[in-house]
């Protein structure tokens, strides 16, 4: 089974040692970017390693860009119960 957590997929990729606060940090980015951009950009600078990571490595930029554009688009997938529409 392949991991489907953002903290597992690095930490795998890039051996990282990323945890349970890394992830709800990585939470807390994905909902921040579906509401606001400029909300992004404070929730990154809440966690400098990662942000210094982000910035520094293109691959971990194309990882995570991906894995929160699959989250958002789960969201928003007709059906989807949080939304209140299936």
């Amino acid at each position: 089974m392949s991991p489907s957590r953002l903290i597992d997929i690095i930490n795998e990729r890039f051996g990282g040692e990323l945890n349970e606060a890394d992830q709800l940090f990585c939470d807390q980015i994905a909902e921040a970017a579906s509401g606001n951009e400029s909300l992004f950009i404070e929730q990154m600078e809440l966690n400098e390693v990662l942000f210094t990571d982000y910035m520094g490595k293109p691959d971990m930029q194309v990882l995570i860009s991906t894995w929160l554009g699959s989250q958002e688009y789960k969201r928003l997938s007709p059906g989807n119960s949080e939304l209140g529409l299936g």
